[in-house]
């Protein structure tokens, strides 16, 4: 039922999308705001902060996921950053999350992959200084590790979530900047729960 719902409000035809740009990778969505964007996976983390989707050249940039990842969202952490820009698009809604009315209202995105959709569950959401992002690990040494990132998360988290995180969910962190300090970041984490096809 929930796939079908979320699909009635995003069509994401992944062949022109990849004919577009090669590099496309997922597609993220957030009911009720403006979240709504193709994510793509580059060769570095620099290129698509002023390159949009189809190449041109903006400020606006293009979400994309951590260069390091493994295609697929395979890796037990997935990275997506994007701007928080002025006009409210991109990611600029994340640091919304400080609210525990927002989070109330917004539990969860949904991710489109063309081979499967996941609702990810959101479970913290946290500033970063430049000094915490060891914190952010693609996968974890142990199941100990997993474990005590998804702590960490829940314990610094702004909003909270019911959500409890098993040793087996992989997640996604969400990643823009914080403009209430000097080049810090806001995270926004959540599990992946895929929905049947």
């Amino acid at each position: 039922m929930d796939l079908a719902r979320i699909r009635s409000l995003v069509n994401v035809d992944f062949d022109a999308l990849k004919t577009i740009n090669p590099e496309f990778e997922a597609w993220i969505y957030s009911e009720e705001t403006k979240i709504s964007y193709p994510v793509v996976r580059g060769e570095n983390n620099e290129r698509y902060l002023s390159q949009l989707f189809d190449g041109s050249k903006s400020q606006l940039g293009t979400l994309f996921v951590d260069y390091r990842n493994q295609e697929g969202f395979k890796d037990e952490n997935t990275l997506i950053y994007g701007h928080n820009m002025e006009d409210d698009s991109m990611f600029a809604s994340l640091p919304e999350y400080k609210n525990q009315e927002y989070y109330n209202k917004h539990p969860n995105l949904y991710l489109f992959l063309p081979d499967q959709t996941y609702r990810v569950e959101l479970i913290g959401g946290f500033d970063l200084e430049p000094e915490d992002l060891g914190l952010l690990q693609l996968n974890f040494a142990s199941p100990r590790d997993h474990d005590l990132f998804a702590f960490q998360v829940r314990t610094r988290s702004w909003f909270r979530s019911q959500i409890e995180p098993a040793t087996s969910d992989r997640f996604v962190t969400l990643l823009t900047c914080n403009y209430d300090t000097e080049e810090g970041r806001f995270a926004l984490i959540g599990r992946l729960v895929p929905l049947e096809q």
